[in-house]
């Protein structure tokens, strides 16, 4: 009994309480809307934490049958260092 009643508060508290989250590395946006006049889109990222960290970027077309489509853009850069308190345009 006193173990089903531990396992019960237990249980009740993690799905009480909040749930947060902090990332060092946030993208200022969550998606990007390219117009197809432009030559390029941007989308800011910053390093909130107090070291570097590398930031890898991709392209995703999405869920099947989609991801088998061919993207026409590019990301540059791929792979970048982003130094503390920085933000990269």
């Amino acid at each position: 009994m006193n173990r089903f009643l531990t396992a019960v508060c237990i249980t009740a508290s993690s799905i009480c309480l909040p749930i947060t989250s902090h990332s060092a590395v946030q993208a200022l946006a969550s998606r990007v809307i390219y117009n197809g006049d432009a030559k390029a889109a941007t989308l800011t990222i910053r390093n909130n934490a107090d070291k570097a960290y590398m930031v890898q970027n991709w392209i995703e077309a999405g869920e099947a049958p989609l991801a088998d489509t061919k993207v026409p853009f590019v990301i540059t850069p791929p792979l970048l260092k982003l130094d503390s308190k920085k933000k990269l345009y």
